[in-house]
């Protein structure tokens, strides 16, 4: 899944856990009105500076997955590598669900795999429907402590949340929601 397949001009982009902001810089510069979300307020200033340095827009708001509150409203929502361990894990799926259910793009990405089985297990539970396709990233450049290039690869999977079936009554009339 790639950016280039959302428009992302005018959309409200909220990012969960952004740690370094990437996905959130990254919406802004394809035009999104971009939210950084994180538990971690330090992380948020980082992320503002980021954005200020490339001249871009990019809002922040505390937010921790686990911790109960709703989510910020958007059009997209974004996550990245925030597996790491089972209850943010579980948390996550709930989060997605939820917004998935409420019509929310989501866009989720995980190379880290820590609580990756513990995720599709909520998923599952909940009757969210979902695909992943596994992509392998290669690139080579230098590394902070070598002065030669290297070349790393990551394996990165994005799930895809299948678009809901509509509610049948019996007789089989279709059920607005």
């Amino acid at each position: 899944m790639s950016s280039s397949q959302i428009d992302f001009r005018n959309l409200t982009v909220v990012e969960l856990g952004a740690g370094t902001g990437l996905c959130s810089l990254v919406a802004a510069s394809l035009g999104a009105d971009a939210m950084a979300t994180d538990r971690n307020e330090e992380t948020l200033r980082l992320v503002e500076l980021a954005a200020s340095r490339q001249g871009l827009e990019v809002r922040t708001q505390h937010f921790d997955i686990i911790g109960g509150v709703p989510l910020p409203s958007c059009h997209v929502l974004l996550s990245a590598d925030c597996m790491y361990n089972a209850e943010v894990a579980r948390n996550l799926a709930r989060l997605l669900a939820r917004a998935h259910q409420r019509g929310i793009k989501t866009i989720v990405a995980d190379s880290v795999r820590i609580a990756r089985e513990e995720f599709e297990d909520e998923l599952s539970s909940l009757g969210v429907a979902y695909e992943v396709e596994d992509y392998r990233f290669t690139f080579t450049g230098s590394a902070v402590s070598f002065d030669e290039d290297v070349t790393r690869s990551a394996l990165v999977s994005f799930f895809n949340f299948l678009p809901l079936e509509p509610a049948v009554a019996p007789g089989g009339s279709t059920l607005s929601q």
